[in-house]
């Protein structure tokens, strides 16, 4: 169902933040949707590691990775069109159809996810990490794909335009975002705990578990980030969403229309009535 009058409010970055948060524990939707997606991700990431340790073949293991990726897209692409259908819609939200409303946009989805993906790499390397900090309007991305308004090629001027003042928020939104390395950390922490547990209160053999879970092992490390990662994947779809919304919010004037629909109706006046009583 659509969200109310007085929720249509301009937010700063941390409370488009935290609301994404609240939008993810709330809805079980966007976890159907992103959850599959992620743990194969998370596969093909497993076995793209182990053939890169053991010197096997990498054409198998690559594919399954880029086709991992791009399935990853689409689903993003639905998450967003889901969260956008919960907030705004009339009628409550369904997987089946923001899945299909994402296959129908999966060209673009696929070129738009090549597109942010080379944009990354490039601010990471032209700028040293430092355009993580001030550019960061194609956060919103996967969902303004979704909208359908523009060119995948020319993606981050789409998004800023849809934005609007909201663009300004966005690099801080993203580093928001790192709070996945706390939950990463707390992820390592409590699979040491379960198997330190297992062998202390059960008296299982763990050894080989607590061998391959220590953070000097590659594999695991790789499998922590991805499954970190792919955690976040409703977060993300989430914070998109919610941010194209405030820019419309912001753009539209649509927080003062709902000020002003929440303003009392003044009572007609019973004047008339009263007067031809008393002249009767």
């Amino acid at each position: 169902m659509s969200v109310d009058a007085l929720e249509l409010r301009p937010r700063n970055s941390v409370a488009l933040f935290d609301a994404a948060l609240r939008l993810c524990v709330t809805t079980t939707g966007v976890w159907a949707i992103t959850l599959p997606t992620g743990a194969f991700l998370v596969a093909a990431l497993f076995n793209l590691l182990e053939a890169v340790t053991r010197n096997h073949e990498l054409t198998g293991p690559v594919a399954l990775f880029t086709a991992a990726w791009l399935a990853r897209a689409v689903s993003q692409g639905a998450a967003c069109h889901y969260v956008d259908q919960q907030i705004l819609g009339t009628t409550p939200p369904s997987v089946r159809k923001s899945l299909l409303a994402a296959l129908k946009r999966a060209p673009s989805l696929v070129i738009g996810s090549a597109w942010l993906f080379a944009l990354n790499l490039m601010l990471w390397f032209f700028t040293l990490g430092i355009g993580f900090f001030f550019i960061g309007a194609h956060v919103a991305g996967y969902a303004a794909i979704m909208r359908g308004q523009g060119s995948v090629l020319a993606l981050y001027g789409t998004c800023a335009r849809l934005l609007g003042p909201t663009r300004h928020f966005a690099p801080w939104v993203r580093m928001c975002g790192l709070t996945q390395v706390l939950l990463g950390i707390n992820l390592h922490v409590a699979i040491a705990v379960g198997l330190s547990l297992l062998h202390s209160l059960f008296g299982f053999d763990v050894t080989f578990a607590d061998r391959f879970c220590s953070l000097d092992n590659p594999t695991w490390l790789g499998t922590l980030v991805a499954v970190t990662f792919s955690l976040f994947e409703p977060v993300r779809a989430a914070t998109a969403s919610l941010m194209l919304i405030d820019g419309r919010v912001r753009q539209e004037g649509l927080d003062l229309i709902a000020q002003v629909e929440q303003l009392p109706v003044r009572k007609r006046s019973r004047g008339t009535p009263l007067a031809a009583s008393a002249s009767l």
